[in-house]
Parts: C-alpha cells; structure tokens; sequence
C-alpha cells in the first residue's frame, strides 16, 4: 500500500539524514552496476571509489518511480543541477570512467583491487578524523548558509595546538 512504502521510506530516511549529517567520513565502494536505490547508496559517499566495471543508472524512470535514497540531493551537488537531470531523466548507463570525470565518484580502480583500496582510503580517512568531519559539515555547510555565517563557523571550528597533538 502506499501508506506503507512512505512508511518505509520514512525508516530509510532517518539513517540516510544520520549519514549524511555524520561528521563521519563514509566510504562507498562499487564495483558493478548501482541503478536505481543503489545509485542512491553509492552517492551517499563522501569518498566514492568505483572499480573499472562499475556503471551507474537512475533505473526510475523506466520503473515509474521518483528518484530515492537521496540521489536527486546528493546527485546535483556533485555534478550540478543540469547534468544531474539529464542523467535522471534519460536512464542512461554512465559508465565509470566518466563518472569520475564529470565528479560523481572520487576515484575508478581496477576491478580486482577496488575492496583494497576502498579500505586503504577508509584508513587514510580514518587517521585525520576530526579535520575531515570538520571539513564534511564545512562543505555541507556551504550550500546551507551566507559566506559571513561560513567564515564564523570555519574560525570556530579550528582546533587549538594542544588539541591537534594530542595533549
């Protein structure tokens, strides 16, 4: 019923909102084709990587179906409102490699090393916790706010020399 399936959206759509408003890095590996609601998942990354036989479809319009799991959010904020429709819109497969060119992903690798690297950038990412959280909401921040409130919370956000060795 319908009054279910809002239901369930409902339920995704606390964890998705926790996610994206985690000062938590969050790394999404795909390796193969991300269509429809997987599309969605895999742009909830901050660090996409991709392997080489990865592709990504909308998948909706041929289904019927709204875009979900956040990709008409995440999507043009990472390749702009035009491009972000028409890749909506059209159904079309985007293939890995211009994924990357066009700021979908962060990174396409081969297809046999894309688990590797995936946790080789979760552990970079890991070790500079604080400063790429910052910089996260920073970022997140930016669409939601004027230049002057930015400049405030960037100055806030500084750690003092104490905290950023450790004392």
């Amino acid at each position: 019923s319908a009054v279910a399936t809002r239901e369930s959206f409902r339920a995704a759509h606390l964890w998705i909102r926790e996610l994206v408003a985690s000062e938590t890095m969050v790394v999404t590996a795909v390796n193969g084709p991300a269509a429809g609601a997987g599309f969605g998942l895999a742009m909830l990354g901050d660090y996409v990587i991709c392997s080489d036989q990865a592709f990504f479809r909308s998948g909706f319009p041929s289904a019927g179906l709204a875009p979900d799991y956040g990709v008409g959010w995440t999507l043009p904020r990472a390749v702009g409102a035009v491009r972000a429709r028409e890749i909506l819109f059209s159904n079309r497969k985007v293939p890995a490699e211009e994924a990357e060119r066009i700021g979908m992903v962060t990174r396409v690798v081969p297809h046999e090393t894309l688990m590797t690297e995936a946790l080789a950038a979760a552990r970079t990412l890991a070790d500079s916790a604080y400063a790429l959280g910052m910089a996260k909401r920073m970022v997140r921040r930016s669409f939601e706010t004027t230049l002057e409130a930015y400049l405030d919370e960037e100055a806030f956000s500084q750690r003092s020399e104490e905290r950023r060795v450790g004392k």
